[in-house]
């Protein structure tokens, strides 16, 4: 998710970036798949391989995009007009 016009960011974007809901699209995917075609996880034995090489592609992926889309020494002030316990 990108987030443009945050205050005292210039127009710069903001990347928010959810893992949870991530995993559970993946896996939910891998679970339709291995409902569709039972008879080849019926034998195989890599369930837990499967899900755990998911994760991990999925994290390189995160990775090179943060490398590739953010600057790593810039923090930026993230100043809101609107706070929770206001409203």
């Amino acid at each position: 998710m990108v987030a443009m016009g945050a205050p005292h960011l210039d127009d710069k974007p903001v990347y928010s970036i959810n893992q949870y809901a991530g995993q559970t699209y993946r896996e939910h995917f891998l679970g339709l798949i291995k409902s569709t075609y039972p008879e080849f996880f019926d034998d195989n034995q890599d369930w837990d391989t499967i899900i755990a090489d998911t994760k991990k592609q999925a994290e390189k992926d995160i990775d090179a995009f943060i490398a590739e889309n953010c600057q790593k020494y810039v923090k930026p002030c993230m100043e809101f007009d609107v706070h929770a316990p206001d409203l």
